[in-house]
């Protein structure tokens, strides 16, 4: 069935593997509703992970090492907004979790 990716990023470690939010449709609910974080074979395409969260996606980014992937997302998919900080490893069991970063916070109220 066809798909429609709206954000990638290459692994930053040279893997031949990347991150995608891609929904089943390019569809606007499915753009917003339809979303899900996909770890993706750089070489045949095939998805290595596909995180069980469902809410909104927006920005999601890499960490330098590769192990890691931060995501801002709704909480479910009743979150009016894609709001909220999730942190998840890029293993076969890991999933996003929820996290809040009080120092990052009160940097940006300043």
């Amino acid at each position: 069935s066809p798909t429609s990716a709206f954000a990638v990023q290459w692994d930053p470690t040279g893997a031949p593997r990347l991150a995608a939010t891609i929904a089943p449709t390019p569809l606007t609910d499915d753009s917003y509703m339809g979303l899900r974080l996909h770890i993706l074979s750089a070489t045949d395409g095939t998805a290595i992970k596909v995180y069980a969260h469902r809410g909104k996606f927006g920005p999601f980014a890499w960490s330098p090492d590769g192990k890691l992937i931060a995501a801002i997302a709704g909480q479910d998919l009743h979150d009016p907004a894609a709001a909220r900080l999730f942190l998840g490893g890029v293993e076969e069991d890991d999933e996003l979790e929820q996290r809040f970063v009080p120092q990052v916070a009160r940097r940006q109220l300043r």
